[in-house]
């Protein structure tokens, strides 16, 4: 059915637009890759021995276990910390049920039994996300209004990277005694156990990125002085040296947020998004060595937002390897084709 004034249809538009971007993308990555210093780098003998011993050791599944590992082990280091160096009136206390994390997310880092310690951790985080919403639960069965935090919206994303670790469970029947997967031919079929989840987990992590990165653009714009700070401002400024008080990445995570929920270009826009996240993490919260004025918490907040930011990094990662899956636009474009 055609439009009026002749125009092609909304799908064979928004098809024709994502040929044109693939097209794009490829000849900007031909261009790079046949630069004769691109090509002197990557034919050098000891850069292809590291790729060797990347591919063969998996380092790039390490680097995301451990991105995500890291961020439980600092759930149980933050209760110590509180508890030591923070508790000034003295109503801190230890909580051991986030030190019951470490062994798992030690395990699962090294990749022992991770068809075990994974989706234990993805428990550990749903429980953490249950723990959060109960409150808020409470008070919309009390007939109150219903309020949405920042830390709701952080323990979703962080969930929703845990996810990663079940999809990757799924990529062939798993034994669950010896974590041999039995089918090795399936690792490459996106079934529908598989897809649902990678649904869940993109809008999950996207989800941080749209309420942040709103609230962020509609605070900055609401005061005055710099287009990427408030730090000199009035009314809704934070306090200086606060990793909240910038826009460039808030900017590019909400940019990018959008086309990972509607499982657009699923393999790359993952990876830029968790690009800024580490960069974010290593420029905005540098929790070590820093004080604000009259906030004597944050170090321990810059380093919750520090690993946090790590681990949806390292899901992002994981979700740009196995793609968007069947419900996507990437899946719906395939079909077209």
């Amino acid at each position: 059915m055609m439009n009026a004034g002749g125009d092609l249809p909304l799908a064979d538009r928004v098809r024709a637009l994502h040929i044109t971007w693939n097209k794009n993308v490829a000849n900007a990555i031909d261009k790079v890759a046949g630069n004769q210093k691109v090509q002197a780098f990557v034919k050098h003998p000891r850069v292809k021995q590291a790729w060797r011993v990347s591919q063969e050791y998996k380092l790039f599944d390490a680097f995301c276990r451990t991105l995500i590992g890291l961020y439980f082990l600092n759930m149980a280091y933050y209760s110590i910390d509180l508890y030591f160096n923070y508790n000034f009136d003295g109503n801190e206390s230890l909580d051991f049920f986030s030190f019951l994390r470490v062994p798992f997310a030690v395990a699962f880092m090294f990749n022992y039994k991770p068809h075990i310690t994974g989706p234990a951790l993805a428990v550990f985080s749903a429980w953490d996300t249950l723990v959060i919403f109960k409150g808020q639960l409470s008070r919309w069965f009390s007939g109150h209004n219903v309020a949405v935090t920042e830390l709701m919206v952080k323990k979703l994303a962080i969930f929703g990277s845990c996810l990663m670790l079940i999809v990757e469970q799924l990529k062939g029947k798993v034994n669950i005694f010896t974590g041999d997967i039995t089918n090795p031919d399936a690792t490459e079929q996106k079934n529908k156990k598989q897809s649902i989840i990678l649904l869940v987990a993109r809008l999950l992590m996207s989800s941080l990125f749209l309420y942040i990165g709103i609230l962020e653009v509609q605070r900055q714009i609401q005061t005055v002085g710099h287009w990427y700070s408030s730090s000199s401002t009035k009314g809704y400024s934070r306090p200086e040296g606060d990793g909240h008080d910038q826009l460039f990445f808030k900017l590019v995570q909400l940019a990018m947020s959008i086309p990972i929920a509607f499982g657009y270009s699923g393999q790359v826009s993952p990876v830029i998004l968790s690009i800024t996240l580490m960069l974010e993490a290593l420029i905005q919260w540098r929790f070590w060595g820093i004080e604000i004025r009259n906030w004597r918490y944050y170090p321990i907040h810059a380093r919750d937002h520090f690993f946090t930011n790590l681990a949806v990094a390292g899901g992002l990662l994981l979700l740009s390897g196995f793609g968007a899956g069947r419900y996507s636009i990437d899946s719906w474009l395939k079909k077209r084709d």
